[in-house]
């Protein structure tokens, strides 16, 4: 997996990688704890979309498709 954080100067750019420092992998139970959680938060959302906002772009009818997915699953949670 990989995080994308942008940065415009050395300042951000150390302090977006200062905290490997000390970096030390999950263990199985952390990771199977997250797979459980990741499961039941997946298991709530009805439309998977990223937020992206390319269908908004490419809709000819400029219709609020972000707006209405996010109303849609936040109102079946």
């Amino acid at each position: 997996m990989i995080v994308l954080s942008g940065m415009s100067n050395m300042e951000q750019l150390m302090d977006n990688t200062n905290y490997m420092v000390d970096f030390a992998s999950m263990n199985e139970e952390e990771l199977t704890s997250i797979i459980k959680v990741v499961d039941i938060i997946n298991s709530s959302i009805v439309i998977p979309f990223t937020g992206c906002e390319h269908c908004i772009v490419a809709c000819p009818m400029n219709i609020a498709i972000l707006k209405y997915f996010s109303l849609y699953n936040a109102d079946l949670q």
